[in-house]
């Protein structure tokens, strides 16, 4: 494997840059489709104790093996072959716990899948990390973390350019605050807080060019209608850009539009385009019965144009084997050593005009 330096991508004093990433080498694709897919696996924890692990994933105090592991391993592929015959083109993970575990899916289980690399910066003392696996050769990795660190320790944000071909695409892998430990409300200021640190870098990059193509992605722990489930009692870090919120709400939170016409920097304003609204798919994750939009795709004007490469068809991957009784998640059930996640895979289809 060769290391890659993370090198800075703003001089936002909110960024933090100095840590590396290991690349692992594969082939590379042609296809004028591209597919792009964000999976959130649930837990993938190695069978090495490093003192970091969640209850019932430690190999030293919990019925947690290398058989479980690898039966975790086993299903994880079977999802992401079933997404797309051959594996996708640009495959981004949450909670992988470290780089031997990416390393073990990626060359054991994906190996024949072809990718070229294999991006992921762990940060210290977090128990699993994002990741991006890219059949396309990447250009350059900036690892985007809070500084000072908040009292909850966040997941970096992950930003990886990507050269495929002619086109710069780069992508942004994300994975927020979970709502446990205080409920929505409380924790929401943490959501904010990574909202305003990708907004900046998103602001950065648009203003510079508004023609550079980006896929902000990952498990975001909030619906893209969040602010209207909450009636607006308090900010959030998405929200439609079409409710009414207050002006200094444009400096940290980002704001949504299922509108091609409405993306774009508007000011200190940074909107994305959700496919969310537009779609007929319910969620990709339950809790209480309940479906939310938790997981994200959001697109920069630049991707919904005639030109470079355009998004085609956004879907939520939610074959039968993968689904319980009710059509929900099948999560993973360490007991049994069966089932899957407790999110569903969200996929992208991009077309290399």
């Amino acid at each position: 494997m060769r290391l890659m330096q993370v090198k800075a991508a703003t001089a936002v004093t909110l960024v933090a840059l100095s840590m590396g990433c290991d690349l692992i080498e594969g082939r590379g694709s042609g296809s004028a489709v591209i597919t792009v897919m964000s999976y959130n696996v649930e837990n993938l924890f190695d069978d090495v104790s490093d003192g970091t692990e969640f209850h019932g994933f430690d190999p030293a105090r919990d019925d947690w093996d290398t058989r479980s592991y690898r039966a975790k391993l086993d299903n994880v592929t079977a999802v992401i072959e079933a997404a797309v015959p051959g594996g996708p083109d640009i495959l981004a993970l949450q909670e992988v716990e470290n780089r031997r575990t990416l390393t073990t899916l990626t060359e054991e289980y994906l190996g024949r899948m072809g990718y070229v690399d294999a991006v992921m910066v762990p940060v210290p003392g977090i128990a699993f990390n994002v990741a991006l696996l890219s059949r396309f050769p990447v250009r350059r990795v900036a690892s985007h973390r809070l500084r000072p660190d908040p009292p909850a320790r966040l997941r970096n944000i992950l930003e990886v350019e990507l050269a495929i071909e002619d086109q710069r695409l780069i992508v942004f892998v994300n994975h927020w605050k979970s709502k446990f430990g205080g409920g929505a409300a409380l924790t929401e200021p943490l959501r904010v807080a990574a909202s305003e640190l990708l907004r900046l870098r998103l602001h950065e990059l648009l203003s510079e060019d508004s023609g550079t193509q980006v896929i902000v992605l990952g498990d975001l722990n909030l619906s893209y209608d969040e602010y209207r489930r909450i009636e607006k009692d308090y900010q959030t870090a998405l929200i439609p850009k079409s409710s009414s919120y207050p002006e200094t709400f444009h400096g940290s939170s980002i704001f949504l539009t299922d509108s091609v016409d409405r993306a774009g920097l508007r000011g200190e304003k940074v909107v994305l385009y959700t496919p969310w609204k537009g779609s007929d798919y319910r969620g990709s994750y339950v809790y209480q019965g309940e479906w939310y939009t938790i997981d994200h795709m959001l697109f920069s004007p630049a991707l919904l144009t005639q030109e470079g490469l355009q998004l085609e068809r956004f879907t939520v991957v939610k074959d039968e084997f993968m689904l319980n009784r009710f059509g929900e998640p099948l999560r993973w059930d360490t007991a049994t050593r069966s089932g899957f996640s407790d999110h569903l895979p969200l996929l992208a289809r991009l077309r290399r005009e």
